[in-house]
């Protein structure tokens, strides 16, 4: 009885998650650019001059959690968050096939670089930097259906993230596999 009752509460929450992104856009249907990344040795079809032959992404999804409650009180102990893969969404294209060998060889890459745009104000200068480094590819689907596009999922080692301003940059480090 108490497993079916976990299951049941399971079910809600994850159903009332779905609801509550469903008026978010869908990045499998979205037409613009949002960014660039940049494996080595996988050109993409880019024509972006800042941007050349790398692979043009449609959609970015990054998770990272506590799963351990921390207490209030002298108790409360510190845990390390677990982070998910870096997924991303992009149209089918030259980078296909040599993304997909990567995932099936296991291939690991000292370093990728993501880069986002904000396509509404027309500039090319990144807003967000994501490097990445050793990475893999941990997960390569395609979807033929009418918008012709891919999913890959990126693991890594290390993380970098700068966000920029006109007035600075913000830039944090962090090791995945030390927790530090």
């Amino acid at each position: 009885m108490k497993q079916a009752l976990i299951l049941f509460i399971g079910l809600v929450m994850f159903s009332a998650t779905l609801n509550a992104q469903s008026t978010q856009e869908n990045p499998m249907t979205a037409n613009t650019v949002i960014g660039f990344v940049k494996i080595p040795d996988i050109n993409g079809e880019s024509q972006s001059k800042a941007y050349a032959r790398e692979i043009e992404i449609y959609g970015l999804a990054s998770l990272s959690e506590q799963l351990k409650s921390a207490q209030i009180g002298s108790g409360r102990s510190r845990a390390r968050a677990t982070v998910s893969p870096i997924s991303l969404v992009k149209k089918i294209d030259a980078a296909t096939p040599y993304l997909m060998l990567a995932n099936l060889q296991g291939k690991f890459f000292a370093e990728t670089t993501i880069s986002l745009i904000k396509p509404e104000t027309g500039s090319q200068n990144p807003y967000l930097v994501i490097t990445l480094k050793n990475v893999l590819i941990s997960k390569h689907q395609v979807d033929a259906s009418s918008n012709r596009q891919e999913i890959i999922d990126l693991k890594y080692e290390k993380i970098t993230v700068k966000y920029i301003t006109k007035s600075g940059e913000h830039e944090i480090t962090f090791n995945v596999t030390s927790g530090t």
